[in-house]
């Protein structure tokens, strides 16, 4: 069985809590649904914006 992206350490409970609050913000301004392709696009996005150090939540 994998492990979640917590469990391996990659991610952090403020740091979920943080691209949770962006992801909600961004999906609203772009009027997407959450399980939408335009909201996976943007959560991919906000992953790969944190991952390369971008981890303010300013808009």
């Amino acid at each position: 069985m994998s492990k979640s992206v917590y469990d391996r350490g990659l991610l952090k409970p403020a740091d979920i809590a943080k691209l949770q609050r962006v992801f909600d913000e961004a999906c609203r301004r772009r009027e997407a649904h959450p399980d939408s392709a335009d909201a996976r696009e943007i959560a991919l996005n906000l992953l790969a914006l944190h991952n390369a150090g971008m981890v303010e939540e300013d808009m």
